[in-house]
């Protein structure tokens, strides 16, 4: 029998990518499997104010947050919204024209993102 001193926790990780209002991130998380009880914990983020979609994007709640006041005020789309930030992203000199394409094709997890924060924050 294990007592909660002596439990084996292995650590899976995870590259992944913070998105803010003006730059991104390259981290890495982690994941803990416990021996004992096959329990997974995975980062969560929300108490550093971070949204954790996958364990591949991260969005902070700033960058939702955002949105959500553009959508309020200026009726913006998603997907406007999302090339805004891309484009912020590309003129502060962080995006070559690959990544700017790549990151273009994270739109669906922007929106999966913020649908997820609007209901954690009811």
């Amino acid at each position: 029998m294990h007592t909660p001193g002596m439990l084996r926790r292995t650590r899976k990780y995870y590259s992944a990518t913070v998105y803010d209002v003006l730059r991104f991130y390259h981290v890495k998380i982690f994941e803990l499997l416990c021996s004992a009880c096959g329990g997974l914990h995975c980062f969560d983020g929300g108490s550093i104010g971070l949204l954790n979609l996958n364990n591949r994007d991260l969005f902070t709640h700033s960058l939702l947050k955002h949105y959500s006041l553009s959508m309020v005020t200026a009726q913006l789309p998603f997907h406007a919204q999302w090339r805004s930030v891309i484009l912020t992203y590309s003129s502060n000199g962080l995006l070559s024209a690959a990544d700017h394409t790549k990151f273009m094709e994270k739109r669906a997890e922007f929106r999966a993102a913020w649908l997820s924060y609007v209901i954690l924050m009811r």
